[in-house]
């Protein structure tokens, strides 16, 4: 019910997606990261689309290029997921949420194709340098890696929705501390 509720609130007001945590032990992270995290695609979608429809490029970019660098995210496994938003959906194998973080670069003319880039180095994770191929090949998802070499030529989004990975069995979850229980 929060989840509906939130999503909610960022269509009457977008810039709410915009918001990320001030300096402290989240720093960085913004509403994107934290529903990958939860391996909550659908909301994942839906929020990157109404960012993309909604916001102006520049706050498009920021939200997008945003990058998850306090204290709670230097140590393992957190430090395993990346930086930016399209980072942790590869670590947490949300193919659709990628497949559309990725369309943005060739259907939006808000955005240049750097923005959601998975081999830009400008987008390298500030703690780690692991761009997302890097987050996927540290938590032992071979099927997303699979799928992420096979660009630029992406699967349409009914193909990814049909042949899953699932990272919330495998090691992207399995050693992390609860993002609730860190938030307390």
């Amino acid at each position: 019910r929060a989840i509906e509720l939130c999503l909610q609130l960022y269509k009457r007001c977008p810039t709410l997606l915009t918001h990320v945590h001030a300096p402290g032990y989240f720093i960085g992270e913004n509403a994107f990261h934290i529903a990958a995290v939860n391996c909550r695609e659908d909301a994942l979608c839906d929020m990157v689309e109404i960012a993309h429809t909604h916001l102006d490029p520049e706050l498009l970019h920021e939200t997008l290029t945003s990058q998850a660098a306090g204290g709670f995210f230097s140590a393992l496994p957190t430090a395993h997921y990346g930086g930016t938003p399209l980072a942790y959906a590869c670590a947490f194998c949300l193919r659709r949420a990628v497949a559309l973080y990725l369309s943005l670069s060739t259907r939006s003319t808000k955005l240049d194709s750097s923005t959601v880039s998975v081999n830009d180095p400008r987008r390298a994770c500030t703690l780690t340098g692991f761009l997302p191929l890097h987050a996927v090949v540290a938590n032992g998802h071979r099927a997303m890696y699979d799928f992420l070499v096979e660009l630029p030529e992406l699967p349409s989004l009914h193909e990814c929705r049909a042949s899953p990975c699932r990272p919330c069995d495998r090691s992207a979850r399995s050693n992390r501390p609860s993002h609730d229980q860190a938030h307390m």
